[in-house]
């Protein structure tokens, strides 16, 4: 498993016997990835057998699978119309017709009837005042529910699920995964990177992105990522800083992963701080800070955070350029090291 943001064409990238004292990496890179036709390296292909950095994974087929059944399967019209009554002739209903007309009275059993009903009606009446003012109908039978029911299934206050799953191998230093059921969802935290060239503050997102807000915070009180090293700069397609790997090959791991948040509408503008992945799913311990305006970057990476200081050393090692001279994509030939990381509200 690695963490990688997302890489163009791989122009310029060195063969895995080049780049002195770095590591080879152990699994498939982690990161954002441009897009293959990049003007700097216009029609080439990849080749991760040589280091450098794979595609984006397939998107998954859209819509139903070949062969689907329809639903709802068409049916006949239900229910079925009632049945249409015939009129005889001179307007009358004719056999079967429903109701047949009423014979007509006379006069006088009319009259008998009409009286006996409007007694009636007027003792009906009296009754039902006497009862009305005795007894009116008891509140309780009125009043409203206390308040809707508890939904089944929600999770309990405070519990958070963020899809954590392992991912070996782990390092000799993994924390183990964090526990993050009762982590906080609103607000903010800062995240302050320690480094050899100064600074960097990033103000973190609780309401959007809970779980990596959590992880990171576990992270820093682990020590994990103390004393580690921004093993990658990408300076063409896009333009990202790429951090987190202890071991500095873009391939380390703590252990375990968690998915992915905030990807809705999510646009990699300069000061972003996103997660770098290998995947859908995979976050760990990688990230990459944006040092300048990366739009065509698709929106397959949490952004989680922004840069509050600090982004000029970003820039700094930006403008020093990659190693070896000339490429785009690799490590960073002005060395930045995070010698501490620490994570509060």
């Amino acid at each position: 498993m690695s963490d990688q943001p997302p890489v163009g064409s791989g122009a310029g990238q060195p063969p895995a016997s080049e780049g002195a004292g770095r590591p080879p990496a152990e699994g498939p890179r982690t990161g954002p990835f441009p897009p293959v036709t990049s003007p700097h390296a216009p029609g080439r292909q990849p080749a991760p057998s040589t280091g450098e950095f794979p595609l984006l994974p397939t998107p998954f087929p859209a819509g139903p699978a070949s062969g689907a059944p329809t639903f709802p399967p068409a049916s006949t019209t239900y229910p079925p119309p009632a049945p249409f009554h015939q009129m005889g002739p001179g307007g009358q209903f004719g056999p079967g017709g429903y109701p047949p007309p009423a014979p007509r009275r006379s006069s006088g059993v009319l009259l008998a009837v009409v009286g006996g009903t409007l007694a009636l009606l007027l003792l009906v009446a009296c009754g039902v005042v006497i009862v009305i003012l005795r007894a009116s109908p008891p509140q309780a039978a009125h009043a409203p529910a206390a308040g809707p029911p508890a939904a089944t299934g929600a999770p309990a206050a405070g519990a958070l699920d963020c899809g954590i799953t392992t991912a070996p191998p782990p390092p000799g230093n993994a924390p183990g995964p964090p526990d993050v059921s009762s982590a906080p969802r609103t607000g903010t935290a800062t995240m302050r990177l320690a480094t050899n060239l100064g600074e960097i503050t990033v103000a973190m997102d609780r309401a959007k992105t809970p779980c990596t807000v959590a992880n990171f915070a576990h992270l820093a009180r682990s020590g994990f990522l103390a004393n580690s090293t921004c093993h990658r700069l990408v300076t063409a397609a896009i333009f990202v800083l790429q951090c987190g790997d202890p071991t500095g090959t873009g391939a380390g791991t703590p252990g375990y992963a968690f998915r992915d948040e905030n990807l809705a509408g999510a646009r990699y503008a300069r000061g972003v701080v996103a997660m770098a992945n290998a995947g859908p799913g995979t976050n760990g311990s990688q990230f990459f800070i944006v040092y300048a305006d990366s739009l065509d970057l698709p929106a397959q990476y949490t952004p989680f955070g922004t840069v509050g200081s600090g982004l000029d050393i970003v820039r700094r090692v930006a403008e020093a350029g990659v190693d070896p001279v000339g490429a785009t994509d690799g490590a960073p030939r002005m060395k930045l090291t995070l010698r501490s990381v620490t994570v509060t509200a």
